[in-house]
């Protein structure tokens, strides 16, 4: 069977099945403070040049360069990264309204995500705020890696400054 064909065939939850307890100002703030931190981590370690991790070209696939580094803040069995770069050819702002799809991840990693919901809106997105804090659960494709696996994920986007640059 096809991986469409199964992936349709397997039933998604119903939307009222996580039933999640409110959430507390200091959990709800916890997690804003966590998501920006992670933004400016994941912004200095993914810089290719000058970084915490030296990246060395690894190999290239369909116009993909794929860089791999060691983190030297990943215990050392977990220290082993990859960072892909390639052009994206449209502004900032084209990216940022692609990626903010109402069905998120579901629509653009179909090849990875089965079911996918919104257990959080901490910081709903709305057109004149450029920021937004989301908790979602999110049922995985197996792999080689593992089998059928599930995660919760922090998805957020902030305007945030670097030198030079405008980045969301």
């Amino acid at each position: 069977m096809s991986s469409t064909a199964s992936q349709s065939s397997r039933q998604r939850l119903p939307p009222d099945f996580f039933m999640c307890p409110d959430l507390s100002s200091a959990a709800q703030w916890d997690l804003v403070r966590r998501s920006q931190q992670a933004l400016v981590d994941l912004t200095q370690k993914t810089r290719l040049h000058g970084g915490p991790i030296t990246w060395t070209l690894d190999h290239e696939s369909n116009g993909v360069l794929v860089y791999r580094g060691n983190d030297p803040f990943l215990p050392l069995e977990a220290s082993s990264v990859l960072l892909r770069v390639t052009d994206v050819r449209g502004t900032l702002d084209d990216m940022a309204e692609l990626l903010r799809q109402p069905d998120g991840a579901a629509t653009y990693h179909k090849a990875l995500t089965v079911d996918c919901q919104t257990l959080y809106r901490i910081q709903p997105p709305v057109p004149q705020n450029t920021s937004s804090l989301v908790v979602q659960w999110r049922g995985l494709q197996p792999s080689s890696v593992h089998r059928r696996r599930d995660v919760c994920m922090l998805e957020v986007t902030f305007l945030y400054y670097l030198p030079t640059y405008l980045w969301r």
